[in-house]
């Protein structure tokens, strides 16, 4: 007899444990919510970033610099609503993106999440960053400039200074801020992530059940990590 945790292991292997140029990151962070929504249609799930990067590109100028076209896409999303609840990073709904569609709030990784979909779709280059505490976009920018970096929460483009306040805001610590805290990130490191915060919310909630398939798939998914960046870690989430 195979368990549910086995087809869910399974199914959640077939998906993600592939190359990361093949890995659909918005199919990916659907299967993680399998779990809790067992009739979720991840395909119609698909069908709306499709539909809300459609709606979106109009406004997105084809002529501007790509970090001005990152920009408007960031600013546009949160004119759509997407925010971040200060009860989400308790929820573990907060953390499934079916969930973030249909409310328009979650831990900041999934409303980034959500961006970097929208952007494939409409040709802008952005890229996650695995900042310490509080997951943030990257745009391009011309060689020899500081990097853009993005709030998804909010859309505030983020200076230096404003990344130390954002370290001591979400971590609690205060430290130089280190060129891999701002180094753009793959998708399975997004990927782990979003479990890593799954996992230290059911182990608050002292959820064993279901922090034990979030580990399970962390494991799985461990082969495919980079060898030193971007695993998580309690300073690794949101």
């Amino acid at each position: 007899m195979i368990l549910a945790n086995d087809l869910r292991l399974l199914l959640f292997s077939h998906v993600v444990c592939r190359p990361d140029a093949e890995l659909d990151l918005g199919q990916a962070a659907l299967v993680l919510a399998e779990p809790e929504y067992p009739d979720l249609d991840i395909a119609h799930y698909q069908e709306r970033l499709d539909e809300l990067a459609a709606r979106l590109l109009p406004d997105i100028p084809a002529s501007a610099e790509p970090g001005e076209r990152a920009q408007q896409l960031v600013d546009l999303l949160c004119e759509e609503g997407f925010t971040c609840a200060r009860g989400d990073y308790d929820d573990p709904q907060a953390s499934f993106l079916n969930f973030v569609l249909d409310e328009k709030h979650g831990l900041p990784i999934l409303l980034s999440v959500v961006a970097l979909e929208v952007a494939r779709r409409c040709g802008v280059p952005l890229w996650g960053v695995s900042f310490p505490g509080h997951f943030l976009l990257r745009g391009e920018s011309p060689k020899g400039t500081p990097p853009l970096l993005f709030d998804p929460t909010t859309g505030e483009l983020l200076e230096h200074a404003d990344l130390h306040a954002l370290m001591q805001r979400a971590t609690g610590k205060q430290r130089p801020i280190q060129k891999s805290d701002i180094e753009p990130v793959g998708k399975h490191t997004v990927i782990a992530r979003m479990l890593g915060n799954l996992r230290n919310i059911y182990l608050r909630h002292g959820d064993s059940e279901r922090l034990q398939l979030a580990v399970e798939r962390l494991r799985l998914l461990d082969t495919h990590l980079p060898p030193l960046h971007g695993r998580p870690s309690p300073s690794h989430l949101h």
